[in-house]
């Protein structure tokens, strides 16, 4: 299987903060560049989180499985 190589533009996140049951959280976009056109569901993502919790360093990571467009 060959591994494709794309290009990720992060823009600034909308904040650093996150308030007790906040709705929504933090968001950040990306801006993905390079995919073939009708390749998009193809596409496979890893993501790598750390924050604080009560002063205590957190860190999480995961897979996004498909990123569902075209």
């Amino acid at each position: 299987m060959k591994t494709q190589v794309y290009s990720l533009k992060l823009k600034p996140q909308t904040g650093r903060n996150i308030a007790p049951n906040q709705r929504n959280g933090i968001e950040q976009e990306i801006i993905l560049t390079g995919v073939p056109l009708g390749k998009g569901s193809t596409v496979k993502m890893r993501y790598k989180v750390s924050y604080q919790r009560d002063a205590q360093p957190h860190e999480e990571q995961g897979n996004v499985p498909s990123l569902g467009i075209a």
